[in-house]
């Protein structure tokens, strides 16, 4: 997030949403799919309903596409394309978190009741609100105050401790507020990698 082209990604926004909210739900409910029907109904482990599919698929479900990437830099790919699966991959671990709280949420694995009827729709709607809403908010505000300290200080050093500080208040804050840390520190790194490099840090900061 630090090194992402802000305005590349804003460019690009649609389709790495897309690839990020649908594209994730879609492989959570393949793989959800394929272990129910290849576990649970062909008798291999017939405790696995579809609560447990849905709880794995989700966890399943955002990749990690650090290999992919490094290939790509050898190989010369597309700048587009390395941008789509860059940004995704950003993106989809705070999804995917979010959706595997909602289905703990209405299948009462977390420890409350099961959810019936209209009450699923509206928790899961509520649940994703604040856990992005909150979690984007939070990191971003964090991104903010860390570049606008940076400013005020000249030293690469402590500059790039707080880069570190930022990544883990981000992350912290956001799940003590029972959102998304994940987005958050999202959030915080495109602020500090898009705002506060140019804001507050000198060049000896950013090479270093």
């Amino acid at each position: 997030a630090l090194h992402l082209d802000l305005a590349s990604l804003r460019r690009e926004l649609l389709p790495v949403l897309l690839l990020a909210g649908p594209g994730v739900l879609m492989s959570m409910g393949i793989c959800a799919g394929i272990l129910y029907l290849g576990a649970g109904r062909s008798g291999l482990a017939s405790e696995v309903g579809w609560p447990q599919a849905l709880i794995f698929g989700a966890v399943l479900a955002a990749t990690d596409p650090i290999s992919v990437l490094a290939l790509f830099r050898e190989l010369g790919v597309p700048r587009r394309l390395y941008l789509l699966v860059e940004g995704e991959s950003l993106l989809n671990d705070g999804v995917a978190v979010v959706v595997f709280v909602i289905v703990g949420k209405v299948f009462g694995i977390d420890g409350g009741e099961p959810l019936v009827g209209s009450a699923i729709a509206s928790e899961a709607i509520r649940t994703f609100v604040w856990m992005v809403g909150i979690g984007l908010g939070t990191g971003l505000a964090i991104g903010a105050a860390a570049s606008f300290l940076t400013k005020q200080i000249d030293d690469h050093l402590i500059e790039i401790v707080l880069t570190v500080i930022v990544a883990y208040s981000a992350f912290l804050t956001a799940e003590t507020l029972h959102a998304s840390g994940v987005l958050a520190t999202v959030a915080a790194g495109l602020m500090v990698g898009s705002f506060g490099s140019h804001y507050g840090m000198s060049v000896t900061t950013r090479v270093a």
